[in-house]
């Protein structure tokens, strides 16, 4: 049973493809070597999408999801100041936006769209000395930016 459905489902499409290649060259495909033949320019519809269209990039699929770390380290020295803290401000997994004091260094890490935007701003709340912030994309360095004096404001972004 299995293997005449299989036998019917080939027959269809068989079908499908000749009706829709008569239907854009009614006239056939015409040889030019004949006398009084004219050549017939014919595009025929794909019917089915290349694996190779996609794997190039030109098909319609989805980019891959994005591997993201942002950093955030203190140039104070923990003698200094006791643990350093920032005010952070960050585009999150779901692409919207939060808001924390933490101690540092912090990171945090997510899955985000190939195309979402990537930010991250921190400001030194109990020091003053250098803040940066850094951002890794796929585990490569994407951004980084570093900013000194009290309540020094460091932020990066990309995609």
């Amino acid at each position: 049973m299995k293997k005449l459905s299989v036998i019917c489902g080939v027959f269809v499409a068989v079908v499908v493809a000749a009706a829709a290649v008569y239907r854009v060259c009614p006239d056939g495909f015409a040889d030019a070597s004949s006398p009084g033949a004219k050549p017939t320019a014919c595009v025929v519809p794909v019917l089915f999408r290349s694996s190779e269209a996609e794997r190039s990039g030109t098909g319609r699929s989805q980019p891959a999801p994005l591997h993201v770390e942002y950093r955030v380290e203190s140039g104070a020295p923990a003698w200094a100041v006791g643990t350093p803290r920032a005010s952070v401000t960050y585009a999150n997994a779901g692409g919207g936006t939060s808001q924390r004091e933490v101690l540092l260094p912090w990171s945090y890490d997510f899955t985000a769209e190939a195309d979402q935007v990537l930010y991250i701003s921190a400001q030194n709340v109990n020091f003053t000395s250098a803040i940066t912030v850094k951002i890794f994309k796929n585990g490569e360095f994407l951004k980084i930016s570093e900013s000194e004096g009290d309540s020094a404001i460091a932020t990066a972004s990309g995609r």
